[in-house]
């Protein structure tokens, strides 16, 4: 029901290690175009979706966004896309995070926390997911748009997470659908 946001979360924490992060450019390199949204990116941000290593994942974001790199991982934000499961979005959220849980070990999951993306309604929640020795911190925000499933989630390393926070709090208030 919700395969793609579950395997994006896996199929992160193996790639983002390998991907250039930061480093951002000119203003309008901070303006990022998905498939039925805009957003604006932060300071030091970049539009990571067409990149090599983003290619090897299984999964086809509709975007990848890409911050600093810490302690050998690049902090990132992705955007999953996908047809809007036959089931309500309090629903949809509740399978996820079981998924998440029972298929991929994550802990410390919140309870889900209604939100706005852009005036739709949302749900937010976060998580940790152990990665070897590193423990991974993450955040993911669930909304349904034009009955699509957009899943935005923020990876970031567990010590570097709270800092990161603001950085995804400004991509997603810049959240403008089209």
């Amino acid at each position: 029901m919700y395969r793609a946001l579950t395997a994006a979360v896996v199929a992160l924490a193996l790639l983002v290690p390998a991907c250039g992060g930061g480093g951002g450019g000119e203003a309008d390199d901070r303006q990022a175009e998905g498939s039925a949204y805009t957003v604006s990116l932060p300071e030091g941000w970049r539009d990571s979706t067409d990149d090599e290593a983003a290619d090897e994942v299984p999964i086809k974001f509709d975007r990848l966004f890409t911050g600093d790199r810490v302690e050998g991982f690049t902090v990132n934000v992705n955007v999953i896309r996908e047809p809007k499961p036959d089931a309500d979005i309090e629903e949809i959220v509740a399978a996820g995070q079981k998924q998440l849980e029972a298929g991929f070990g994550a802990t410390d999951l919140s309870p889900p926390d209604k939100r706005e993306l852009d005036e739709d309604p949302a749900f937010a929640y976060t998580y940790a997911l152990d990665q070897g020795e590193r423990t991974l911190r993450g955040e993911q925000v669930v909304a349904v748009h034009e009955d699509r499933l957009f899943t935005v989630t923020l990876t970031a390393p567990a010590e570097a997470f709270e800092e990161q926070e603001p950085e995804f709090r400004e991509i997603l208030d810049s959240w403008d659908w089209k």
